[in-house]
């Protein structure tokens, strides 16, 4: 267990800030209530945070059903924007938001870094 408190939203802002193209970070719970946030103004991020929660509860119950194991990462692309949620425990998962597709290795990456920070302060 950390023995500091982190920062969630600096972390996200910091993460955010790390990869190109990216336009915001958010920390959620699988509720769809935002935990903290950090964007760059050019997003809405309660809106996305709350679809995306959405769509990785549909991926979790389908994973079940499949036998699959737990869900660990979905990304969503569309015409102009791609996120990447990294689910955190079985309740919380980290998004990173990128204007099209650009950096999406990073994105990733940066995702599972927040993630690992963020499980030793929430689970």
């Amino acid at each position: 267990m950390r023995e500091t408190l982190i920062d969630f939203n600096d972390r996200l802002k910091r993460g955010v800030e790390r990869v190109p193209g990216a336009v915001g970070g958010s920390l959620v719970g699988l509720d769809g209530i935002e935990i903290a946030s950090y964007d760059t103004g050019e997003i809405d991020t309660a809106v996305m945070d709350a679809e995306l929660a959405s769509a990785l509860s549909s991926a979790l119950r389908s994973s079940n059903g499949m036998g699959a194991g737990r869900v660990q990462e979905l990304i969503l692309t569309s015409d102009g924007m791609t996120a990447v949620a990294r689910t955190i425990g079985s309740e919380f998962f980290v998004c990173v938001l990128l204007r099209g597709d650009y950096s999406l290795g990073l994105a990733r990456i940066e995702a599972l870094r927040m993630g690992k920070e963020f499980e030793d302060s929430l689970i």
